[in-house]
């Protein structure tokens, strides 16, 4: 029996212990449960607080750019309310500009009134005078245009690639077909000489036949003091000359620009040279005529 019982109480004694290391364990667990909870409740209320902060952080980059943007809008109505000195500037520079142009416009009207006044003169030659620079200058305008934009066109389409030497001979080409065709338009027109002088005869006589009106026989073309043949070779044969001497101008200053490259004394030679090019084909065209 004794032996039993000590065994019985080895048994209980055994249930006990692990009755008490289960409790333990159990006790353990419950722990570490418990600081989980803590941990997560205490991460919770740290995260609202790290939010918090980050919008107070917003707010203070808000209210930052705020005030950035009133200055910029104080500085933008500073510069508005004092202008600055090329603002300053750029105004005086349009004050200038309307000043010129009204001067202009003043000028042209008066000179236009001028050319009405000239070409209405009760004297002849102020009258034909004038006519006359009013044509030459229309001439002159209309020569540059003409050269340039045919000069323009052979540019273009010529002289892509072309060395200088070649640039100079289709330069000094272009004048002299200017020439030509202005020679060859006073030939035309001095061809036209006899039948202009007929008719200019045959309206003559019928103004002072048959009680004709002696005032207007004098004005007749045949007593003008130009012919019409004259009027037409001033008139045509300006414009022609004026586009020659244009295109001379380039070419020959095309050549003087490349001699005073290689030596400067080659560039005033080209002056009397062109001069005496231009004696001969005069006299050439003359003789052909």
């Amino acid at each position: 029996p004794f032996e039993v019982v000590s065994q019985t109480r080895e048994v209980l004694a055994g249930d006990d212990l692990s009755r008490a290391l289960s409790e333990h364990l159990e006790g353990h667990h419950e722990a570490a449960v418990h600081h989980d909870h803590q941990g997560e409740e205490a991460h919770g209320e740290a995260h609202p607080t790290h939010e918090e902060a980050h919008a107070g952080h917003e707010a203070s980059d808000a209210a930052e750019a705020y005030n950035e943007a009133e200055e910029a809008m104080a500085e933008d109505e500073e510069e508005m309310v004092e202008p600055s000195a090329d603002t300053a500037h750029m105004s005086h520079i349009d004050d200038v500009v309307s000043v010129v142009v009204s001067i202009m416009l003043v000028g042209a009207i008066t000179f236009q009134l001028s050319l009405f006044y000239l070409v209405n003169h009760k004297d002849e030659d102020i009258k034909r005078y004038a006519w006359e620079t009013i044509g030459m200058t229309i001439s002159t305008f209309c020569a540059v245009l003409v050269f340039t934009g045919i000069n323009e066109v052979l540019e273009h389409i010529l002289f892509d690639g072309l060395s200088e030497t070649s640039k100079i001979c289709i330069g000094l080409a272009h004048a002299l077909a200017w020439f030509a065709l202005m020679q060859l338009l006073i030939l035309q027109v001095a061809q036209m000489k006899h039948e202009s002088d007929e008719h200019q005869e045959q309206r003559y006589d019928n103004l002072t036949s048959h009680g004709g009106n002696a005032a207007a026989a004098n004005t007749a073309p045949h007593h003008s003091n130009e012919s019409l043949m004259c009027i037409q070779c001033k008139a045509f044969g300006g414009l022609f000359a004026h586009v020659s001497g244009f295109a001379s101008i380039h070419a020959w200053a095309h050549l003087q620009h490349e001699a005073i490259a290689v030596h400067p004394v080659l560039g005033f030679l080209v002056v009397p040279v062109a001069g005496a090019v231009f004696a001969v084909l005069i006299e050439v065209g003359g003789r052909v005529r």
